[in-house]
């Protein structure tokens, strides 16, 4: 009966010599990073970079207050358990919290223990001027 490795030799076709031909003078002159690369994406614009950039955390979080969130109130908690995922920790959420409250978008409120954040969010509404204004408000 023969060994396993005997037995799965014998089902195995004999290698092709073909398939495995010598590099041309061209494969050879192509270095391993440009045979890499062609697999790949292309790489992003300047733009697109930039844009990327301008998303940044306190943006995000000022977008998810006024978007996401229809509470009245919100916590240092719900934003880092329930927020954007940049916004993942105590910390960040808190400093993020209080540059909105130095832009007038949060208002810190009393809380019971010490050690808990909670802000009001101001809401901030566009007025409607003109005849346009008192036509879509009837």
């Amino acid at each position: 009966m023969g060994n396993l490795f005997e037995r799965l030799n014998k089902k195995r076709p004999p290698p092709n010599e073909e398939a495995t031909s010598p590099p041309t003078k061209e494969a050879k002159a192509v270095s391993l990073f440009e045979r890499l690369d062609k697999g790949r994406l292309p790489r992003p614009t300047e733009e697109v970079i930039k844009q990327l950039r301008e998303d940044s955390p306190i943006e995000k979080l000022q977008d998810w207050l006024a978007n996401r969130w229809a509470k009245d109130t919100v916590t240092a908690r719900q934003i880092y358990t329930l927020g954007p995922y940049c916004i993942r920790n105590r910390k960040a959420a808190v400093s993020l919290a209080q540059i909105l409250v130095e832009q007038g978008w949060l208002v810190p409120t009393e809380t019971r223990q010490y050690n808990t954040h909670e802000w009001k969010i101001v809401r901030r509404t566009t007025s409607i001027s003109g005849a346009a204004g008192a036509a879509q408000v009837r």
